[in-house]
């Protein structure tokens, strides 16, 4: 294995894309906020004018529903908030690297591609999302490449006949190339 693919390999800065990601977790966080918001609101509201017996300690309770478990309420979603956000702040991160990481690698191709330079690919590693895409587009490169090389063996071709003067061998190679030329549809 070549140095180049190591050092790709082992890249771990799972903050690539700052903005993509952190509206992504903003909305998650958002999201699990609206849930205990909307459960505890539910909750409130089922136990509207009911009342509970219980224990608290030694005592013997008699009290409203939501104010006998509103303390209880608030620590356990507390707890199960916090275990939630820590635990799916860690998920998030891993699975938005794996979405964030290809995408950075595509905008750094088609800047390439933007420049003149068919030789950029995109590489993804085994485990990122977008596969398909970075296959097509792949692809699509390698088409791109054959086609302009073959063009420029054909201008080349005719460049030498008409240096040699035999107008014909000339005329033929630049049709020929004004064929593939005629392949791209330009704007």
């Amino acid at each position: 294995m070549n140095d180049e693919k190591r050092t790709f390999m082992r890249r771990r800065n799972y903050f690539i894309k700052k903005s993509f990601q952190t509206r992504f977790f903003t909305m998650f966080l958002l999201l699990l906020v609206a849930q205990a918001v909307l459960i505890g609101t539910l909750f409130m509201r089922i136990a509207g004018d009911t009342l509970t017996t219980g224990y608290c300690g030694p005592r013997f309770v008699v009290d409203k529903t939501s104010n006998f478990f509103l303390c209880n309420y608030i620590i356990l979603s507390a707890v199960v908030g916090i275990t939630v956000l820590i635990a799916g702040l860690l998920v998030f991160i891993f699975l938005s690297h794996r979405i964030a990481g290809p995408l950075y690698r595509f905008e750094s191709a088609l800047r390439g591609l933007q420049s003149g330079d068919l030789s950029s690919r995109v590489r993804l590693r085994k485990t990122d999302q977008l596969a398909e895409l970075e296959s097509a587009m792949n692809e699509a490169v390698d088409k791109l490449d054959g086609r302009l090389k073959e063009l420029k063996a054909d201008l080349e071709e005719a460049d030498d006949s008409a240096t040699k003067n035999n107008t014909a061998a000339a005329k033929e190679a630049i049709a020929r190339a004004r064929d593939k030329a005629d392949f791209f549809k330009t704007s």
